[in-house]
């Protein structure tokens, strides 16, 4: 018997517009979601819920996203989720950013809100399937 539960992406972002949206569309690609507003909600969550992965807002209150994402990287339970990084920042300032708070973390993994959502779901399917 084949299980085909669909995977979970939890979407973390201050924005309520973004996250409905972007739920809208990894929904209709098959995909479950949950979502969180801060960094503590979004580790929180992926403790809890274990999802295939997580689409990180960058500047957020309480904690940002990258102190979440590298306290998730540091905890056993879960370090092998992966993350993509979403930002209204360029990339040079994302950068810039992540090397400030000498984080070990992909720079490459990053999503512009005005970006591509093809681009992103493509994305997303390199590292889990719908």
């Amino acid at each position: 018997m084949t299980n085909n539960v669909a995977p979970l992406i939890l979407v973390v972002d201050d924005e309520p517009g973004f996250i409905e949206v972007i739920q809208a569309k990894l929904e209709s690609q098959g995909f479950q979601t949950i979502s969180a507003t801060d960094g503590n909600e979004a580790v929180a969550k992926a403790k809890k819920f274990a999802p295939a992965l997580i689409l990180m807002d960058i500047e957020m209150p309480n904690k940002d996203g990258f102190t979440a994402a590298n306290e998730l990287a540091n905890d056993a339970a879960t370090k092998a989720i992966p993350s993509i990084f979403v930002t209204n920042l360029s990339k040079d300032t994302a950068d810039s950013l992540a090397r400030k708070v000498s984080l070990h973390l992909d720079t490459n993994n990053y999503f512009r809100k005005d970006g591509d959502y093809v681009f992103l779901l493509r994305q997303i399917r390199s590292y889990v399937t719908a």
